[in-house]
């Protein structure tokens, strides 16, 4: 082989062999930006749920005198004055 055809051949392996490490670089970023973005989305997905869960027992926690109706029966009896119908 001539001295040209070996630069060539060095020169494109040089070429190619930057060109695998600038793609696998680019790929490593990218894996560990999604890797990154999965962890966001799942902190955002359990504090969601928290919250869900967290309005849900407050709204459960109603007050008692607010949900039974006003006369039930185990309250006394009204004393009701006379009727008279006119």
């Amino acid at each position: 082989m001539s001295k040209l055809t070996i630069q060539y051949i060095l020169i494109l392996t040089t070429l190619v062999a930057g060109w695998v490490i600038f793609m696998l670089s680019i790929h490593y970023k990218h894996k560990k930006r999604m890797k990154e973005i999965d962890k966001e989305w799942e902190e955002r997905r359990r504090r969601c749920q928290l919250e869900r869960v967290v309005w849900l027992a407050g709204s459960a926690m109603v007050p008692y005198d607010e949900v039974r109706p006003k006369t039930d029966k185990l309250s006394p009896t009204k004393k009701m004055g006379k009727h008279t119908m006119r």
